[in-house]
């Protein structure tokens, strides 16, 4: 919800890692009782949907559009492909981490379930799996956690005015309407 917002306030595409990962498998509709790395949520199929986003990354930046990476980013290895290609690209790069209170999470996902209409496959089992297993941050980017209780958009607000300041220690400047220089944003999301 979020990415696709700041998308649209900042003239950003998306990657969406569901939306990746689906389409590898083919599939476009939102499973029940996924258990975490299993089906293609597979260390495999995990791998291959990281590395097409990155290439959908690199895809978008050389032609001079930023894009917000909406994924969980377990991992440092996932997280540091992504830091690649923006370096690559010469992209401004930041860390946004969204976070809640666990109750707010698990009514989210309730909600999400019963609506039928998110890709996502997300459950209270597998958050509680993905938070367990996360690897803290240790990369050196602009960073900031995202209380996201408030409403959508008090956090778009928010993370623009983060996104800013962390790329206002650059020569040009690379947030604007429309983004002028291509910028990599990592969307951490905590389900």
């Amino acid at each position: 919800t979020l990415a696709r917002a700041l998308a649209r306030r900042l003239g950003a595409a998306v990657v969406n890692s569901d939306v990746v990962r689906k389409g590898l498998a083919g599939a476009s509709d939102r499973r029940n009782n996924v258990a975490y790395g299993k089906g293609i949520y597979n260390p495999s199929m995990t791998g291959r949907a990281y590395r097409r986003m990155t290439e959908e990354v690199e895809r978008h930046l050389a032609v001079g559009e930023g894009v917000i990476v909406d994924a969980t980013f377990q991992k440092a290895a996932q997280r540091s492909a992504v830091f690649e290609a923006a370096a690559r690209n010469g992209a401004p790069l930041a860390i946004v981490y969204c976070h809640t209170r666990d109750g707010v999470v698990r009514e989210r996902l309730f909600r999400r379930a019963e609506g039928g209409r998110d890709i996502s496959d997300g459950t209270w089992r597998i958050y509680l799996k993905q938070r367990e297993v996360f690897e803290p941050f240790a990369e050196s980017a602009p960073y900031h956690a995202l209380n996201t209780g408030a409403p959508v958009g008090e956090l778009c607000g928010e993370v623009e005015q983060f996104l800013r300041a962390a790329f206002s220690t650059r020569e040009k400047p690379t947030l604007s309407y429309p983004v002028q220089q291509p910028a990599a944003h990592l969307l951490s999301a905590s389900r």
